[in-house]
């Protein structure tokens, strides 16, 4: 007869895994980045030596999920995963039970157990077990509203579901010798951006570099640069994120309410388009089309995202008076908070639209008290007084017909 010091062995060993579909790097990685409301795929690698003179094991691996939701019956063992996200390979079948804890909101949190059949994994015995146990789950929206201070900082804040599992098990020559795994953890990571909307003119009494802050406005959000996919949100106390299949359709929205300041978290990494689509009172739409680029920062070893975003931040300063700032910056500055890359990928005109006097710029031409140009350079140097080609954009010309002066080489628009 064989006799084995089990404790002496090597011990069965687990690796947890997420998919990352960034394409950078292997997919399989410690982390990978998600929307809310996003199915995310999780992998474990479980290694079982081959011991000799086991008759049998209990093997039961306990995943711990911190704001994700899992699908239950997702739950399948397979023998190979050969490369991409859904490439598992000769499932093995009836080797895996679930047990399903309940999702609490308040925590965020939800347990899952699977217990593993080991006569049906230990098809050879001479040979070691190496297996995959693949799922998925939810990315909840309750990491929207729970934020993680970075390490090192004060002001800084990530937001980041976690899911850890641990292996426990037991010999048939040890059975009352419960014994664990080290715990393994897989990160999914969101992202978010602040939008400060302000006009190019400064408050009374402020400096010259405090613009004025501006209400009213609305963005929809899109992912594609043609501005045709948009993406539905769910506004969550003082910020906006993506809704998910449980929302109630009443609260779900494109026209994101920017009370001059616009917070939108719970995004994947990646690339966003922006669009005002409801401009303040008295102003025109700014030039619109911004392309926003959130680019999480990853280790060196592995590529798999730590959390952060990239420290690097530009955009495209447009030529309005109704500016888009990111994250507070000045127009010439870089964000210090996220990291976004905005350019400017489709225009219009645009400039501030304020109240009109055209009867009285006219009327004073009409009746001759004093002479066009010198009225027209007085307003002109107090800037209230626009030269306008176009004076149908204004106006309607059959209205003001008697009052045109005739002799004027152009017509004039009077801004008081």
């Amino acid at each position: 007869p064989y006799e084995i010091d089990v404790k002496s062995a090597e011990a069965p060993s687990i690796i947890k895994e997420v998919a990352d579909d960034s394409g950078i790097g292997a997919v399989w990685k410690t982390s990978a980045g998600a929307n809310v409301g996003d199915t995310v795929n999780f992998s474990i690698k479980l290694e079982i030596p081959a011991y000799k003179g086991v008759s049998g094991m209990t093997l039961k691996l306990t995943d711990e999920l911190s704001g994700l939701i899992y699908n239950a019956g997702s739950a399948k063992v397979y023998t190979s995963r050969p490369g991409g996200a859904d490439s598992f390979a000769d499932e093995v079948a009836g080797a895996l039970t679930e047990t399903v804890g309940t999702y609490d909101e308040t925590t965020a949190k939800q347990t899952v157990e699977f217990t593993l059949d080991y006569a049906a994994l230990n098809v050879n015995p001479d040979l070691p077990i190496e297996v995959y146990i693949s799922y998925s789950a939810v990315l909840a929206k309750e990491v929207a509203r729970d934020s993680t201070t970075v390490p090192g900082t004060t002001d800084k804040t990530y937001n980041r579901a976690a899911n850890k599992a641990v292996l426990t098990y037991t010999t048939s020559n040890e059975p009352e010798t419960e014994k664990t795994t080290d715990a393994q953890i897989a990160s999914v990571y969101t992202y978010s951006f602040f939008l400060d909307k302000r006009a190019d003119e400064t408050e009374d009494g402020t400096s010259a570099t405090e613009l004025k802050t501006l209400k009213g406005a609305k963005f929809t959000l899109y992912k594609d640069a043609t501005f045709t996919q948009s993406i539905e949100f769910v506004k969550d106390g003082d910020y906006y994120r993506p809704a998910t299949a449980d929302d109630d359709a009443a609260t779900k929205v494109t026209a994101l309410e920017a009370d001059n300041t616009l917070l939108v978290k719970g995004l994947d990494r990646g690339i966003y388009y922006i669009e005002e689509t409801t401009t303040p009172a008295g102003y025109y739409a700014p030039n619109k089309g911004f392309k926003i680029e959130l680019n999480g920062e990853r280790d060196v070893a592995d590529n798999a995202l730590i959390g952060k975003l990239l420290d690097t931040s530009s955009f495209t300063e447009t030529e309005t008076a109704d500016r888009l700032l990111i994250a507070g910056t000045k127009p010439s500055g870089k964000a210090r908070d996220f990291d976004s890359r905005i350019t400017l990928v489709r225009s219009q005109p645009s400039q501030p639209k304020k109240s009109e006097s055209s009867a009285f710029g006219f009327f004073i031409c009409a009746e001759g008290t004093t002479s066009f140009a010198q009225i027209f350079a007085k307003f002109y140097a107090q800037g209230k007084a626009e030269i306008s080609r176009d004076f149908s954009r204004f106006f309607d010309p059959e209205f003001f017909r008697s009052f045109i002066d005739p002799f004027c080489p152009f017509r004039c628009c009077v801004r008081t």
